[in-house]
């Protein structure tokens, strides 16, 4: 059965979260599972291009090392061949695990901006972003008798989701990999800027940028192991609201919300 036709009758769905992806190339791995890889080769043969040379153009998203990031890249790939409505859920990180050259004899590691030509295989999701609050302090209020709590004085992360296809072997399915870019609430601060404070201007935007920018930045300062925590908490943030709303509805005949357990 397609997973569209699986939708419908809103099956339990798998949700795999990895702070790691590795992927590899596309473009490869798609002829291959629709099974077009052959016909191709043979268009691509008859304008006079090599499809190897077109494969080593893409380039490889290093969102992850050949452990964990690429055993959840194989999950992925596995529940789509096996039908089973899934997401996968990680963080768009700016600069992959890093580029190895050779100097002078020896490795050098050099940072990977795998996204400075773009990524066709991506959707850029403005209609779902998600809120994400750092810091600030916890305030007691009262409501109709009842005492209730509420958060203040935070800090607000925009989280963007950017989707990527990932298609089954052999089958019509194809499941979604949504990966989180942190962006800020406010750009510029217009302010600071006519005080003269031009870096304080746009210290909110580096500061929420920075969340998504380097795939396991250096903890052995403070400053490493505070990003590293809200790397984490980031994404477990958005990815918790964007599930949460799919079983929020403002119909009172729509009982998703109570099933959620025994669906997700």
């Amino acid at each position: 059965m397609c997973i569209r036709d699986r939708y419908k009758e809103d099956p339990k769905r798998v949700y795999y979260l990895s702070l790691e992806f590795l992927l590899g190339r596309m473009l490869q791995n798609a002829l291959v599972n629709i099974d077009l890889e052959g016909k191709y080769k043979e268009a691509l043969g008859d304008l006079g291009f090599n499809l190897e040379d077109v494969y080593e153009e893409e380039v490889d998203p290093g969102l992850g090392n050949g452990g964990l990031g690429r055993l959840a890249a194989c999950f992925l790939d596995s529940l789509s061949t096996l039908e089973i409505p899934a997401w996968g859920y990680g963080i768009r990180y700016n600069y992959g695990i890093f580029k190895q050259a050779i100097r002078d004899g020896y490795q050098v590691e050099l940072p990977d901006y795998w996204l400075s030509r773009g990524n066709p295989w991506e959707i850029e999701r403005c209609d779902a972003t998600v809120n994400v609050h750092f810091y600030g302090r916890v305030e007691k209020y009262n409501e109709g008798g009842n005492e209730r709590f509420r958060l203040a004085d935070y800090d607000t992360v925009q989280a963007m989701p950017y989707d990527i296809p990932i298609p089954g072997y052999n089958t019509f399915n194809t499941n979604n990999l949504r990966l989180w870019r942190a962006c800020p609430s406010t750009e510029f601060d217009f302010r600071s800027f006519n005080a003269g404070d031009y870096f304080g201007a746009v210290k909110i935007k580096q500061k929420a940028e920075s969340i998504s920018s380097v795939l396991y930045p250096n903890d052995m300062s403070y400053e490493g192991k505070e990003l590293r925590l809200k790397q984490e908490y980031f994404f477990c943030a958005a990815t918790l609201n964007d599930i949460c709303l799919l079983y929020t509805s403002p119909s009172p005949r729509d009982q998703r919300g109570s099933r959620m357990p025994s669906s997700a």
